[in-house]
Parts: C-alpha cells; structure tokens; sequence
C-alpha cells in the first residue's frame, strides 16, 4: 500500500527509461526496474491496457506504476501516463513490461530505442 508521502513522490516524479549496451533500465519511484535486452522476446506499441489487478503499485487517474495482474497478459510491470497512448508492451520470459512517455512524441523515441537495440 502506497502511503500519503510515497504518493507526493510518484505524483511529482516521471517515469524514464534508458538504454544502455546490455541493459533496459526504467527509473521510477519505489518500483524502478531493469532487465537485460536480450531477455526481449516481443515488443509492439498498443494503444489500450487491459482491466487487472494491482498487486503491489499505485494508480490514480493520471498513472498506473508497479505490478499488476493484466487480463490476457498475466504478470505485468506498468509504467505508464494512463490517458496518454500509445503505450510500449514489452513482453520478456516471465513478465509484460507497459511503459510509455508523457508524451506520444517521448514514447515514440522510446520504441525508436528499443528497436535499435533489439534488431
């Protein structure tokens, strides 16, 4: 459960992700993540997140950040700007990772990234 002051840090704070030779890193408040590029099984862009589970996040109606149980997806990591499509779905062996920019144009340089490291 997020706590009032955890909650003033999310609200205040962006998700970003960085790239480096081996590594997808996402840097988020309480619940930062990173894996390595070659666990990428799939990618594509979406411009939905299914109903689910919070398992153990926040989400209001600007965000959704932490873990989640995503119907058709299972155990799934979200980093996301809630009204604001589209929304990058990376699927690794054992978890979906959702994560978009707060802008369409900052999530389309993510995706342009990924792609780059993972062709």
């Amino acid at each position: 459960m997020v706590d009032l002051a955890q909650r003033v840090n999310l609200d205040f704070t962006d998700f970003k992700l960085s790239i480096n030779e081996k590594a997808v890193v996402i840097d988020a408040p309480f619940y930062g993540y990173s894996f390595n590029i070659n666990d990428i099984v799939e990618m594509k862009e979406v411009n939905t997140i299914p109903e689910g589970t919070k398992t153990n996040g926040a989400s209001t109606s600007k965000y959704s950040v932490g873990n989640f149980d995503l119907n058709g997806y299972g155990k799934s990591k979200l980093y996301i700007y809630i009204n604001n499509p589209p929304f990058i779905a990376i699927k690794l062996t054992d978890t979906y990772v959702f994560i978009n920019g707060k802008t369409p144009i900052e999530t389309e340089k993510y995706y342009e990234k990924l792609l780059d490291k993972v062709d």
